[in-house]
């Protein structure tokens, strides 16, 4: 099972490079479909922290060249309410303009 899923459109050859070797760098593994990276779920109970992977992205983005029609949108787990045993899946998306 996977905690995370992160699926991306880079135009540059270089920069999606450099941001795959930086998902794994960052625990993540390559999926067999293109653009797709997934985090494994270690242990039972683990969480997925997106403000951390979110923080990540924007130090790790800062002077790239992105183009209007780059984006990298990751969906994970969250449980629905601390404490609960009920977890929902959520997104987010990340842009040029976001």
């Amino acid at each position: 099972m996977d905690l995370a899923i992160v699926l991306y459109t880079i135009s540059d050859d270089n920069l999606r490079e450099e941001f795959s070797q930086e998902l794994e760098n960052q625990g993540f593994e390559k999926h067999p479909d293109q653009s797709t990276y997934t985090y494994p779920m270690n242990k039972v109970g683990e969480i997925f922290l997106p403000e951390k992977f979110s923080n990540w992205l924007k130090n790790w983005s800062k002077g790239k060249d992105w183009t209007d029609s780059d984006f990298i949108s990751i969906y994970y787990l969250s449980y629905i309410k601390e404490g609960s045993n009920f977890t929902t899946i959520r997104n987010k998306t990340f842009t040029l303009h976001s």
